[in-house]
C-alpha cells in the first residue's frame, strides 16, 4: 500500500484483498456469514468498498483464520528498536 492513501482507498484495498481471499479459500459469502455471524449484506458491502462496523470486519477475519495477522497492523512496541 502507498503512504499517500486516502480511509476510503485503504478500505477498498483492504476490502478487495479479503474477497479474493475468500473467494480462494474457497467460501461464499453465505458460508463466511454463517461462520461470523455477519450478515451476507454487511459482506457483501464491505466486499464493495463500503464501510461496516469494526467488530465485523474482527468477526470476518476471525472466520478467514487471519486474526494471527493482525501483529501486523499494530506491531509489539518492545519490538522495535528504539524500546532498548
Amino acid at each position: 500500500m502507498a503512504n499517500n492513501l486516502t480511509s476510503q482507498s485503504i478500505r477498498k484495498e483492504i476490502s478487495e484483498k479479503l474477497k479474493q481471499y475468500r473467494i480462494g479459500y474457497p467460501m461464499t459469502q453465505k458460508e463466511l456469514s454463517d461462520k461470523s455471524g455477519v450478515s451476507v449484506r454487511s459482506i457483501s458491502r464491505f466486499e464493495g468498498g463500503e464501510d461496516i462496523q469494526f467488530g465485523n470486519l474482527i468477526r470476518i477475519l476471525k472466520a478467514l483464520d487471519l486474526e494471527k495477522n493482525l501483529d501486523y497492523l499494530v506491531p509489539d512496541v518492545t519490538q522495535r528498536p528504539s524500546y532498548y
